[in-house]
C-alpha cells in the first residue's frame, strides 16, 4: 500500500486484530489513522465517528457495519463487502472503493471527492444528498436501483465522459454511435455507467462506448 499522507504529515500504518480495533474502540479510542485491518470481518457493529483515515481495509468483510459520520479519507476498501452498511455522513474523499459491494449501503450525505468507484456494486445504494459524486471515479460502476442525488435548479452541471464495456439501459435504447446525446436528454437519464435506469425494458449493450452524461454535485 503506498505511503498515504493527510495534512501534509504521512501516516504511519500498524496492525490490529480484529477483537483489539474493537476493544480499543469500545474504551473510547476513535483515532486509527492508517491501521491495517486488511481483510477483517466483523457484522452487525458500530464504528460511528471512527477514524479510519489512510487505514487498509482491502477485502474486509464489513455487512450492516455502521461508519455514520466516519473519516475514511484516503482509506482503501477495494474489494470490501459493505453490503448494507450505514456510510451517511461519512467522509470517503479519495477512497479506494474499487470493487467493493455496497448492496443497500446508505450513503446518505457522505462526500464521495475523488473517490474511486471503478467496478463498485452499488444496487439499491442510497445516493441522496452525496457531496462530491461528479469528481469520483465511476467506472464500469453499478447502480442498479440506487436512489441518486435530485436535480436541482440551483446545482451545477458538469458533463463527464466514462468508459462503459456492459451499459444496461431501462427503456429507450440511446444510439451511441451519434457523437453525443443533447444535454436535455443526457439530464434525465437518471442512472450512470454500468446499469442505468430509465424506465421500461431493459436492453443490454456489450460493446465499449464513450458516454457523455450530465452529473450533479
Amino acid at each position: 500500500m503506498p505511503k498515504c499522507k493527510t495534512t501534509g504529515n504521512p501516516v504511519k500504518p500498524f496492525h490490529m486484530r480484529a477483537d483489539e480495533f474493537l476493544e480499543h474502540y469500545r474504551r473510547g479510542e476513535r483515532n486509527f489513522r492508517g491501521v491495517n485491518l486488511r481483510g477483517i470481518y466483523l457484522r452487525d457493529v458500530r464504528l460511528q465517528d471512527v477514524d479510519l483515515n489512510c487505514a487498509d481495509l482491502r477485502g474486509a468483510s464489513l455487512m450492516s457495519v455502521d461508519f455514520s459520520g466516519a473519516n475514511l479519507h484516503r482509506a482503501d476498501l477495494s474489494g470490501a463487502f459493505l453490503i448494507h452498511s450505514n456510510l451517511s455522513f461519512a467522509n470517503l474523499t479519495q477512497a479506494n472503493l474499487t470493487k467493493a459491494f455496497l448492496i443497500l449501503a446508505n450513503l446518505h450525505q457522505s462526500c464521495l471527492t475523488e473517490a474511486n468507484l471503478s467496478h463498485t456494486n452499488l444496487t439499491k445504494a442510497n445516493l441522496s444528498e452525496v457531496v462530491g459524486l461528479a469528481e469520483a471515479i465511476l467506472d464500469q460502476t453499478i447502480l442498479t436501483g440506487a436512489l441518486l442525488p435530485p436535480r436541482s435548479p440551483q446545482a451545477s452541471h458538469r458533463l463527464l465522459r466514462f468508459k462503459a464495456t456492459v451499459l444496461s439501459l431501462t427503456g429507450k435504447l440511446y444510439r451511441m454511435a451519434k457523437p453525443k446525446l443533447s444535454e436535455d436528454r443526457l439530464s434525465n437519464i437518471s442512472g450512470t455507467v454500468g446499469e442505468t435506469s430509465i424506465g421500461g425494458d431493459s436492453t443490454c449493450l456489450t460493446e465499449t462506448y464513450q458516454i457523455n452524461r450530465i452529473l450533479l454535485d
